[in-house]
Formats: structure tokens, sequence, C-alpha cells
């Protein structure tokens, strides 16, 4: 009996200290949550309070200018070509998603789930693609090709577009291409099981960009903040620097509001364990 006691004592005191530990951890991350959204906060208001706009600076690109503001047509020789589809275009970005289909199992108050959904793997020869041209320029200036990392969208490139040379094969036969402009490995009247695959590919013609970005040296860089995180200012079409800014600052409302709730689903499991040995005493 003394050591059900011993034991019972074990278990409230290791469950006190799960529960110290989760809120622990709940409130550092809220810190540091609150530290990255006030960062990115605090940069884009000086951003909007002391950029210079392209047309200023005029044929002095050399120097270094913290914030910098762009207009103008995408310009580029380079063309991106996809080998897999014998694709080649002359654009901003050349992208190719490969997605499979996933079977998942939940249990939820003693029923069992079953839901398919489509994510995207990395496997040879249908891996994940993504190509920039370089050098880019815009307005005279060279955009990096960080600042352009997966940051534009695009349009697709449907599966019977006549710039498709070749469509691979998966086995033994090619890939089909179905109405929504998509390939998949399998017709489209064929029913969708898992480990099924859909392939599509996604470009943005050579048009107008609006950016603000560190220049240095003639190149654009995305800009720090105060966290040195990189924030990224680049949208296709004419955008003020306005504009840029809050959809900037509606990404990091949204991160932070994301972390925010995570924060404190943590703090209340952290809770639940610590408060639990009290519940049962009173019990």
């Amino acid at each position: 009996m003394a050591q059900e006691k011993q034991q019972t004592k074990l278990q409230k005191i290791g469950a006190m200290v799960y529960g110290s530990i989760f809120m622990a951890f709940a409130v550092w991350g809220f810190l540091w949550n609150e530290r990255q959204r006030t960062g990115a906060t605090t940069t884009l208001n000086e951003i909007l309070e002391s950029y210079v706009d392209r047309v200023v600076i005029g044929s002095d690109t050399s120097r270094v200018y913290p914030y910098v503001y762009v207009y103008g047509q995408g310009e580029s020789d380079e063309t991106l070509v996809d080998d897999l589809f014998g694709l080649e275009l002359r654009a901003l970005f050349l992208e190719r998603r490969i997605e499979k289909l996933v079977r998942k199992v939940s249990n939820t108050e003693g029923s069992r789930t079953v839901t398919y959904d489509w994510e995207m793997p990395a496997a040879p020869p249908f891996s994940i693609f993504y190509e920039t041209p370089n050098p880019l320029e815009v307005s005279g200036l060279r955009l990096s090709e960080q600042i352009l990392d997966r940051r534009l969208e695009g349009e697709q490139i449907r599966c019977d577009d006549h710039r498709i040379q070749t469509v691979p094969s998966l086995g033994d036969r090619p890939l089909f291409c179905r109405s929504d402009g998509m390939f998949s490995n399998k017709p489209e009247a064929e029913s969708l099981v898992e480990g099924d695959i859909r392939l599509s590919l996604h470009y943005l013609p050579l048009e107008d960009v609006s950016v603000i970005g560190h220049l240095s040296e003639g190149v654009l860089y995305p800009i720090e903040d105060k966290n040195r995180r990189y924030l990224y200012l680049l949208e296709p079409g004419k955008k003020t620097p306005e504009e840029l800014v809050a959809t900037a600052r509606s990404r990091v409302q949204k991160s932070g509001n994301i972390g925010l709730g995570f924060c404190i689903f943590i703090f209340l499991v952290g809770l639940f364990f610590f408060t639990a040995p009290f519940w049962r005493r009173q019990r």
C-alpha cells in the first residue's frame, strides 16, 4: 500500500514537472514569436519612411541603399528549360510540381476516418523543379536569385500545350493528359487510388515587376528585418511601395497568428498536466 502511494506521488510530481516544461516552452515560444513579429513590423515601417525610388538613383547604382523601390519590365536573355518535357521558355520562372495521393487515417471520439490528400514528394524522375533566369534585370538593376526564390505566382501550362515537346513515361506507359490541364499516371476515367500521381507545369512570362530590395553594387537582395530574417517584397505587375509592404505585413500577421495559436495550445496542454493531480485529489 505504501509503495502504491509512493508511485502515485511520483506520478503527480511527474505530471507537474511535465506541465511546467510545456508551459515554459509555450512562454518561450510566445516571446520568440512576438520578437519575430515586432522585428518584421518595425522594419516594414522603416521601409515606408525611408525607401528610395529607382528613378531618384539614376545611373549611380554602385552605392549601397538599404531600401530601394523598383518597377519595370523584367528582362533576361536566358531561356528556361525543363529537359523532362522538352519545354523551353523565356519567363520570370518555370516550375514543375509533382503530387502523390496519400491515404490518411484519423481516430476522433472513437470514429475512424479515412481521407486522401495530395502531397508533394520529390522522387526521380518526377522531382520538383524550379528555375529562374540569371541574370534577370528590372529597370537596369539585377535581381538576385535569392530574392526570386519561389516568390511569384504564375499560370499553368496545360498538358496539351504545343510547347511541350515530350511526355515522359512512368513505368511502361506515358503520362496521361487530364481535362484540368495536369498530367497523371492513369486515364481520367479510372478511379484514383493511393500512390497515384499528378503533375503540373507553371510559369510567369517576362512582364512588369514591382520590388523593394536592398541595393548593393547594382544588385537587389531581399531585405533583412531586425531579427536578421528576410523580408520578400516582390510581386508581378505595377504595385506601389505601400501595396508591397501591406502584402508583406499580412504575411507577417498570418505567420504570427499561427505561432500564437500553437503557443496557446502547448500552454493549455501544460496547464492540464500541471493541474491534473489537484483534480484527482479533490475527487
